[in-house]
């Protein structure tokens, strides 16, 4: 009987789901931030989207290692 993978903690699925809206909102915001040109709002975006890369890679380091 093959062996089953142990699935991720529920912690690791929130932080890549969270890590993931925030890159798509934070480039959605620079889109339009640019298309508006609005520095403010391209600012902001820009800082999302930054904060949802360690996000992203925390989420997936927690989800490889053992619970």
């Amino acid at each position: 009987m093959p062996e089953e993978k142990p699935r991720p903690s529920r912690k690791s699925q929130w932080l890549k789901n969270i890590g993931l809206t925030c890159l798509f909102v934070g480039f959605a915001l620079e889109m339009g931030a640019i298309a508006m040109n609005k520095w403010l709002l391209l600012k902001a975006g820009l800082f999302i989207f930054l904060m949802g890369v360690p996000l992203l890679i925390l989420g997936a380091v927690l989800g490889r290692r053992p619970n």
